[in-house]
């Protein structure tokens, strides 16, 4: 057999043209965002709590603030990313100032990278303090437990103070 044929004198095809490889086809897609080994990343409903600490005013106390974070990721139009659907972030801060915003975000199953924000979020206690906030949540999928555990950074629009902490979401059944 003579190099880079094959059985009976018949050229590789494999390696007939040792030239350039074929070329790149950039709508070639691959469709499974879900391994065996990894487990699924796949639209449902999320639910889970943050907490962060808020300190407003030099002096005073630092603020523990928790509550519920709540979305539904839903598949993207292209198929791409699962992307937010009627997700919420609400809290309550010194047990009177509660806030809450709506998110906005996708959750990149090819990377496990999720990214929200929250652009439209008020705070009131109800009668003396009011006011907006923005900011956003970063987390990583772990596709074993369907949970996302990650950290946020939100920040009242008037002083910028940043109240900076973790968060987590399971995929509910």
């Amino acid at each position: 057999m003579g190099a880079g044929g094959a059985a009976g004198g018949a050229p590789n095809v494999f390696f007939a043209d040792a030239g350039a490889p074929p070329p790149y086809d950039p709508s070639v897609t691959f469709d499974w965002p879900e391994t065996v080994s990894q487990g699924p990343c796949v639209a449902g409903s999320y639910q889970g709590t943050f907490t962060c600490t808020l300190n407003l005013f030099a002096g005073l106390l630092p603020t523990q603030i928790t509550g519920p974070v709540n979305f539904t990721l839903e598949q993207s139009a292209n198929g791409e990313f699962l992307v937010i659907k009627d997700g919420t972030l609400a809290g309550v801060a010194n047990t009177t100032i509660k806030f809450d915003s709506p998110l906005t975000g996708q959750l990149d199953c090819s990377k496990n990278a999720f990214h929200a924000d929250a652009a439209q979020g008020t705070y009131s206690d109800g009668a003396f303090i009011s006011g907006t906030f923005t900011g956003g949540l970063d987390a990583r999928l772990d596709r074993a437990t369907q949970v996302l555990t990650g950290t946020w950074d939100l920040a009242p629009s008037a002083t910028g103070t940043p109240c900076a902490g973790t968060w987590t979401a399971t995929r509910q059944p």
